[in-house]
Formats: C-alpha cells, sequence, structure tokens
C-alpha cells in the first residue's frame, strides 16, 4: 500500500490515516499481532471501536488477519500490520503533509509514552546495548540524502532482524523492543551545531 502508480497518492492511506485511533493500532499491530480485544486493553479504548477501525484498516488492506483461536468458546481473530503498512515507511512520502504530519505526531507521542514507561518500569536500561542516540548535526544537501538512505537501510536490516526472530519465536518467549528511527529538519533553536 502507498501508492497507486507513478505520482499518484493511494487513497487508501489518507482514509486509514484520517483518524488518530487507527494510527495507534497500527502501531500496536506494527509490535505483532493482536486481537482487537487485546488492542482496546492496550489503548485503554472501548472494544466497539477499536474493532469498527480494526475492520476499517482490514478494508484498505493496511492490515490483515493472521490466525484465529478459540478463546473461552469464542472465535477471536488475531491481526498483523502489512509490511507496506507501517507508519513512516517509504511508501507514505506522497501523502499530503498534513496527514504524515499527524501520524508522525501520534507516532512521537506514542514512543514518548512507551519510553517513560519503560523507564518507570525498570526495564529501558535491563538490557545491554539499550539506548537513545540524539544526534543534533548540521548537513548539506548532499549530506541529507545520505542520512536518509542510512535510514531506509536500517529500517530494511530490522525488518530482516524481525523476520528471522519470527521463525525462532516459537520456541523462545519474544523481547519486546522499541526502536525509533528519525530525521527531519528542526525547527531554528539557536542549538544548532554550527557547520564550520
Amino acid at each position: 500500500m502507498g501508492t497507486s502508480g507513478e505520482g499518484q497518492i493511494d487513497q487508501r492511506w489518507v482514509k486509514a490515516l484520517a483518524h488518530p485511533l487507527r494510527i495507534e493500532i497500527l502501531m500496536v499491530l506494527a509490535e505483532g499481532e493482536k486481537s482487537p480485544n487485546q488492542i482496546a486493553e492496550t489503548l485503554g479504548e472501548k472494544l466497539g471501536n477499536v474493532a469498527y477501525h480494526v475492520r476499517k484498516l482490514a478494508e484498505l488492506e493496511c492490515i490483515e488477519l493472521a490466525d484465529t483461536r478459540s478463546v473461552r468458546g469464542a472465535t477471536e481473530h488475531f491481526y498483523k500490520a502489512k509490511p507496506r503498512g507501517f507508519i513512516g515507511s517509504t511508501s507514505w512520502q506522497k501523502l499530503p503533509p498534513k496527514i504524515r504530519g499527524t501520524a508522525a505526531s501520534e507516532s512521537l507521542r506514542s514512543f514518548v509514552i512507551k519510553a517513560v514507561k519503560a523507564i518507570e518500569q525498570e526495564s529501558f536500561e535491563r538490557r545491554e546495548g539499550s539506548r537513545i542516540t540524539w544526534l543534533p548535526l548540521a548537513v548539506d544537501e548532499e549530506g541529507w540524502t545520505e542520512v536518509a538512505a542510512i535510514l531506509t537501510d536500517a529500517e530494511g536490516l530490522l525488518q530482516e532482524v524481525v523476520q528471522r526472530s519470527a521463525k525462532r519465536l516459537k520456541m523462545v518467549k519474544a523481547i519486546p523492543v522499541v526502536i525509533a528511527l528519525a530525521a527531519f529538519q528542526s525547527g531554528l533553536t539557536g542549538d544548532e551545531p554550527n557547520p564550520s
């Protein structure tokens, strides 16, 4: 999902990202498959509301049915995000800036909440290699292109790790991990590094 043809915006993206709850659902499903009930519990939302938006996201082909399980005599449906349905994926770059901005804002808000929760639960530094790297840089246009390419490559490498892990997770316990990759032109605050 992303663009229908060269230069054309896939309207499914516009519809999918038009509601903040859908953005939150996509972010939850980016972490792994979940049922609407689990999503509602995670987000603190009403099940009926979440189920409605999950159906819409499935219709828009942002998510897909991953599994069905019998839970207390009822069939529960478990969904997962499609690889091209992740917020911030390269396929969404042709969307209007306002829609991308809304999605970026929700993603950042979700990240901050998860980071604070991890600090409060003392899991933030539990594993060797945990980190937040903050790099205010000054680059030229060519440097910006290089930065963007590095992040795109890193995203691909991370997805490969997820795919390899998925095969092993049938035998071992999953480690919930949050990774944030961001690059953007900052506002002028006076604390930018001197390019010279």
